[in-house]
């Protein structure tokens, strides 16, 4: 929740605060303002929810004639705000005036920042990533290079976190920043103001053939622009035919704008006026989504690919195509989330996300999960589920409900275990470590990330090392494997990374071997 680091200075305040919103919330704005519910309210009804906003009013005057500290009204309001919303359910939240435009870029698909990415190493921030033609890119600054100041404060002062680093560059208040750096090819210390730009999200960021007939996509969210780009993405490979059918990649895709789900499900349903999923709700009014049946390219068989990181829009999209029998779902058990987000505005420029509805899919049913409980917040809403509720697909196949979306075939193996360390953020310390030892000995040719021994022998030290005095479990052969996804990305770029992986993809192997058969 966005206001988290504000809340832990006033937690004497929840307890007030949330009852507060409660009952201004529930009562003033449900029944007073936007009344619901049908019928006439009894006097022992008006008469309780007098008697609350009585108590509130006590504890308030209490607070301002006694309470030894000056509390501003502003944060007091915020914290308020946020702390009723963050305890209706896992989804709804509060977000203040000042954080509207990061809402507002993450819908459009966009981010605010210099275009870099970076990792912790040794208590030194180091380059991971640079976006090509970036502000930082065009100002010289490189993978491996060390990030040392931010407009003349020490990068060491803004805890030395990346996240940090991110938000300060992200939140700053001019369209330029002061950066200082250190070149660890050139061994120079260089200084620039560098822009802050608006960097665009893609939402295909990879698209190949793994077979003539097969065509792989990877949707990484659904922004206002994810359908334009997938149209964009196969028509190349669809518009006369030269691809048959086609490889939805929605893993770690964590979902977005429902429109944009729908206008892409359009193009995947062949059949006019079916039910692709609805919204329903006690207070708002129930919305149909219906296809179209006018997709623009013939597409035969669809594999869609998804992981415990697969939610919202995402997991919707996957649930759609799986109750209408389009398409075969692989990977791992998503997410369940499908709880539909309205967001509201404020007189002050700030809004609220409010829990308004959920998806039902064709078949009836709803892949919203209960609600886990977390950090000792038992939440006030509840997601009603009957987890033993079945339903069926048009050719009688079993759909569970209220789990997320259950593939037809589970890959094992990509269930993340609690007590292992991560290990991308290991292998980006390794090769972070040993960065200018790495380059000389790739000697700029990808295929020496797997055939050059030195590296590898290199790798496996530190593997070692690591083994030996980790608290956590390491897996040995998980983690070679990252380093050299690390290597791909360091110094030849996320979509080569992303081939590699593909590489050794099981789920991507599952794919192509049913849609060949």
């Amino acid at each position: 929740m966005i206001v988290d680091q504000n809340i832990e200075k006033y937690k004497i305040w929840q307890p007030l605060l949330l009852g507060l919103c409660a009952v201004i919330g529930l009562w003033a704005g449900l029944h007073m303002r936007q009344p619901v519910r049908t019928g006439v309210q009894t006097a022992q009804e008006l008469n309780g929810q007098s008697d609350q906003f009585q108590k509130i009013k006590d504890v308030l005057s209490y607070v301002q004639s006694k309470y030894i500290d000056t509390i501003d009204p502003n944060v007091l309001t915020d914290i308020a705000l946020g702390s009723f919303l963050s305890n209706l359910d896992p989804y709804s939240e509060y977000i203040p005036a000042d954080l509207m435009h990061q809402y507002s870029d993450q819908i459009q698909g966009k981010m605010r920042g210099i275009g870099i990415d970076l990792v912790d190493i040794d208590s030194q921030l180091v380059i991971s990533q640079l976006r090509p033609k970036s502000p930082a890119a065009n100002a010289g600054i490189s993978v491996g290079d060390y990030i040392l100041e931010i407009d003349n404060h020490p990068a060491k002062d803004i805890q030395m976190n990346p996240d940090s680093i991110h938000d300060v560059i992200e939140n700053h208040e001019s369209d330029s920043i002061l950066i200082k750096w250190k070149n660890r090819i050139q061994n120079q210390i260089k200084q620039e103001k560098i822009p802050i730009a608006e960097l665009e999200e893609h939402a295909v960021t990879d698209v190949y053939t793994p077979d003539k007939q097969i065509l792989y996509l990877r949707l990484n969210q659904l922004s206002k622009d994810s359908y334009r780009e997938f149209m964009k993405a196969i028509e190349p490979y669809f518009e006369f035919g030269q691809c048959k059918h086609l490889i939805i990649d929605l893993r770690n895709n964590s979902g977005g704008l429902v429109h944009e789900a729908a206008y892409i499900l359009n193009q995947l349903i062949n059949e006019k006026e079916v039910l692709m999923f609805k919204t329903k709700g006690n207070k708002v009014k129930d919305k149909e989504f219906n296809s179209t049946g006018k997709p623009f390219f013939r597409i035969e068989k669809i594999a869609v690919l998804v992981n415990g990181a697969t939610a919202s829009a995402a997991e919707l999209m996957a649930a759609a195509l799986q109750d209408l029998d389009r398409a075969i779902i692989i990977g791992s058990p998503t997410f369940g989330k499908a709880t539909v987000l309205e967001q509201f505005s404020l007189s002050d420029g700030s809004a609220i996300r409010l829990a308004v509805s959920r998806y039902y899919t064709n078949s009836g049913r709803s892949i919203q999960k209960d609600y886990e409980h977390s950090f000792n917040v038992a939440y006030l809403g509840h997601a009603g589920n009957d987890k033993d509720s079945v339903f069926y697909s048009p050719k009688k196949k079993k759909l569970v409900s209220h789990r997320g979306v259950i593939p037809e075939i589970l890959i094992p193996g990509l269930e993340s275990n609690d007590k292992q360390m991560p290990s991308s953020e290991m292998a980006d310390k390794i090769i972070g470590k040993h960065f200018l030892e790495f380059k000389t000995l790739l000697q700029n040719n990808p295929d020496n990330i797997i055939r050059n021994e030195k590296i590898r022998n290199q790798i496996n030290e530190e593997i070692q090392n690591l083994s030996m005095h980790a608290d956590s479990v390491i897996q040995k052969d998980e983690l070679q494997d990252e380093c050299s996804f690390a290597l791909a990305r360091w110094f030849f770029g996320e979509g080569f990374e992303w081939r590699m992986r593909l590489l050794k993809d099981k789920c991507l192997e599952a794919a192509i071997e049913k849609l060949k058969n």
